[in-house]
């Protein structure tokens, strides 16, 4: 992460009955190691921006197979992926 404080941060919203959401920043690289932290932090939400760029479908894709892993109950309160994305 590179902001620093930013867990404790995320805990202490949660903590408080405050939902959090994982945001990636614009520019970052195919890297998707942001889906594991917003899945790590059982934050239920990512925001990546729209599909238009590579580095942020990847992420999304990373999403899905963790979803395939853990079950539908990793993200979102439990629905089902497929059915979160706007669809433009």
């Amino acid at each position: 992460m590179r902001q620093p404080g930013a867990p404790e941060a995320f805990r202490a919203t949660r903590a408080t009955g405050w939902g959090a959401i994982v945001a990636a920043r614009s520019g970052e690289p195919e890297d998707v190691a942001i889906s594991h932290v917003a899945t790590g932090l059982g934050a239920g939400q990512l925001k990546v921006g729209s599909f238009a760029r590579s580095e942020r479908l990847a992420k999304r894709n990373q999403c899905l197979r963790i979803e395939a892993v853990l079950g539908t109950t990793a993200f979102v309160g439990g629905a089902p992926l497929a059915g979160t994305w706007w669809k433009g």
